[in-house]
């Protein structure tokens, strides 16, 4: 069923709940950034409006800019972390290498994500649904912009931690309303699979994760 009727090009009522009574999305009516802030307040409302009530025209062009957002914002995360780590590696080397990294481990948490709920939703499981699972692991990314902000006054391993735990929060939030308050399986299968990927590229290229070289240990004062 539709969300809303529109009456005139002025006049438009929103759909209301057969069992409650009240409005099936009020964020139909109401600006990007109250459903932005709202999301940040880990409504739930605010999710399932972006994820599963929004345009599915537009999914495919805001998708690609959440990857984009989420791809730099990691690679800009992970070279301050490895600034704290003195790490002796061009940064803008290291940086360009963390870009597709970051995509393909993206791409790869996606995938599991996809695999792991497809069987407990109740809407078909094809593009559409991909589309809505990569929506709702790269939009939480994009929260870390005050992360990143921040980092840039106080570079520390306390400010990147509660950062990360802060985008583990909004993804989990995302990823559950998805699969209607059962995603903690789905979040962690996907977080192992993207944390795979990550370090086994880092393998092959070099680059320290968590603090460890592969030629040996980094001490973080």
């Amino acid at each position: 069923k539709s969300l809303y009727k529109e009456y005139t090009s002025a006049t438009v009522k929103l759909t209301s709940c057969h069992n409650c009574n009240k409005n099936v999305d009020p964020y139909v009516e109401q600006g990007c950034v109250l459903v932005i802030l709202d999301c940040v307040l880990l409504r739930p409302s605010a999710y399932r409006h972006i994820l599963w009530n929004m345009d599915f025209e537009m999914i495919p062009r805001i998708l690609a800019q959440y990857i984009l957002i989420a791809s730099i914002l990691r690679a800009y995360m992970e070279c301050e972390f490895l600034r704290t780590l003195d790490y002796n590696r061009k940064e803008s080397h290291v940086f360009a290498l963390l870009i597709p990294m970051s995509i393909a481990a993206i791409f790869t948490q996606v995938v599991a994500v996809y695999f792991t709920i497809k069987n407990q939703v109740k809407m078909k499981a094809d593009h559409r649904l991909l589309y809505r699972v990569a929506l709702a692991v790269t939009f939480p990314v994009s929260f870390s912009l005050v992360t990143a902000l921040v980092l840039v006054w106080e570079n520390t391993i306390t400010v990147q931690i509660l950062g990360r735990m802060l985008e583990f929060v909004f993804q989990f939030n995302a990823i559950n309303v998805l699969v209607h308050d059962s995603g903690i399986y789905a979040f962690f299968v996907g977080e192992v699979a993207r944390m795979a990927l990550a370090t086994g590229l880092r393998h092959l290229t070099g680059i320290p994760c968590l603090g460890i070289d592969w030629k040996g240990f980094y001490t973080i004062s």
